[in-house]
């Protein structure tokens, strides 16, 4: 059985994190994940460079696409191996099954056939990171689907039910804002609230669009990227003073536990070294949740205990 005990009764944790062994302290707020997306099309040709390299020495966590948006399933494994050489956990990049514009347009579903379509990419994704070994460690949404999250509530708590139907233990990376944080309150899933870095927010928490596409899809396009300069300060003020200014001044304080960083990004390699430069450790959010959860603490002290000849595993 799972100890109930509250995350702030653990005293730490010892967990191997990107690279090395961390020592997770009593407030795990000292701590970040950084996250990035590996296997879209469109950044295939980075990811093959020398630049992208770095950038997954870089992060502590990748979200693969499921098939249904992008992603073919020979290259989506060679690069969750990859991913694993570099320390990442795994993540399922969850969409709209929309091919046709990479999950970039929104579509009209019920909350059943969303769920299904959930369910449906990350049985894909599982079964074939199964083949090397390898699971599924963390989900979040994409394109279309990612900015919904945002606003409509139905659509976030569809998801969020699909990921805790296929696996209760998962971390689900929302947008950091009021639909999140009440999903938060009513649901016992482990969510993960997200800012991404480099992009504008509005103060009521929104992210900031450039407006729609032109055409019969009238898809929402994200501003324009912050200069390196305002990305840096925007990652100083998130991780020293857990805030984040809107593009009206207001300070938006909502908590989150990782920072997404795009490929697609203007020098995207010099920003994930500001993170680290700002952060304590990087550590993904599957060992955030050991701790969070208890487990450790809680085999720790039945290991003190096991003077009594019981087996230390008797109580779980």
């Amino acid at each position: 059985m799972m100890s109930s005990k509250p995350a702030t009764a653990y005293s730490s944790a010892l967990l191997r994190s990107k690279n090395k062994s961390v020592q997770l302290p009593m407030n795990i707020k000292t701590t970040i994940d950084l996250n990035t997306d590996l296997g879209q099309a469109r950044d295939s040709t980075f990811f093959e460079s020398e630049a992208g390299e770095t950038l997954l020495s870089s992060v502590s966590s990748v979200n693969l696409p499921c098939f249904v948006h992008d992603g073919v399933p020979s290259d989506i494994l060679a690069l969750a191996v990859k991913a694993k050489a570099h320390h990442c956990t795994l993540g399922a990049h969850i969409a709209y099954p929309d091919p046709m514009s990479l999950g970039y347009d929104a579509m009209n579903l019920s909350a059943e056939s969303l769920q299904h379509w959930v369910l449906v990419q990350l049985g894909a994704l599982q079964a074939l990171l199964k083949t090397e070994q390898l699971a599924i460690e963390q989900v979040r949404p994409h394109g279309a689907l990612y900015l919904a999250m945002f606003e409509n509530e139905a659509i976030a708590k569809a998801v969020v039910q699909a990921v805790q139907t296929f696996d209760s233990w998962l971390p689900i990376i929302l947008p950091a804002g009021e639909i999140t944080e009440k999903l938060q309150r009513e649901t016992n899933a482990i969510i993960s609230p997200e800012y991404l870095l480099g992009r504008r927010y509005q103060a009521s928490g929104l992210l900031e669009l450039g407006g729609t596409t032109s055409g019969n899809s009238g898809r929402n396009v994200q501003s324009e990227w912050l200069n390196g300069s305002a990305t840096a300060e925007q990652i100083k003020q998130l991780l020293t003073k857990k805030t984040l200014t809107s593009v009206s001044g207001t300070e938006l304080q909502y908590p989150f536990k990782t920072l997404h960083i795009s490929p697609a990004m203007p020098e995207v390699n010099w920003v994930a070294e500001k993170v680290q430069e700002y952060a304590e450790t990087l550590v993904p959010l599957a060992l955030v949740g050991i701790a969070e959860s208890g487990w450790v603490q809680a085999f720790n002290d039945r290991r003190e205990e096991a003077s009594d000849g019981k087996s230390l595993w008797e109580d779980y």
